[in-house]
C-alpha cells in the first residue's frame, strides 16, 4: 500500500471495498473510512457510494446478486457457517443490523467507502510547524 498509494502521483482519496458477514470487519472497515455504504445506523453515508458499491460488487463477484437497499450478497460463502457467530461487543447497532439483515452466516454483505490516501507524499512533504 505504501509503494502503490505513497506515489507523487497517487490521490488523495481512494475508494476501500470489502465483503464480509463477520460485523467486527465492518466496524473494521468502517473506522477507515468517512463515508461508507451501507451505513449502518451512522451518518457516515454518501449516496454517490451506492451506485459505485453495487458497481464494484457486479465486477469482482459478476455472478452474485446484491440486493440494492442493504448490499447484502445471499448465499456468497455456500456452506461455511460460524461456530459462534461474531459480535462487536462495542457496536451493538452493528451487531443487531448484522443478527437481522444476514442472520444466515452464509450471507454477507458488500461494503464501500471512501478514504484518505495516509500513504500519500504529499503530506509527507509538507513542512512541519512549529
Amino acid at each position: 500500500m505504501t509503494a502503490e498509494f505513497g506515489h507523487p502521483a497517487a490521490p488523495a482519496d481512494f475508494c476501500l471495498c470489502w465483503r464480509t458477514r463477520n460485523p467486527v470487519i465492518y466496524v473494521l472497515g468502517r473506522a477507515q473510512c468517512r463515508s461508507v455504504v451501507p451505513a449502518i445506523s451512522d451518518d457516515t453515508h454518501a449516496d454517490d457510494l451506492d451506485d459505485l458499491c453495487l458497481k464494484l460488487a457486479a465486477t469482482l463477484y459478476p455472478r452474485q446478486t446484491v440486493e440494492k437497499t442493504t448490499m447484502v450478497m445471499r448465499r456468497a460463502y455456500g456452506r461455511l457457517r460460524y461456530r459462534d457467530e461474531p459480535t462487536t461487543q462495542t457496536s451493538p447497532d452493528v451487531d443487531r443490523w448484522f443478527a437481522q439483515t444476514i442472520p444466515n452466516s452464509a450471507d454477507a454483505v458488500f461494503c464501500a467507502g471512501l478514504a484518505s490516501n495516509r500513504w500519500s507524499r504529499h503530506r509527507a512533504a509538507l513542512p512541519r510547524t512549529g
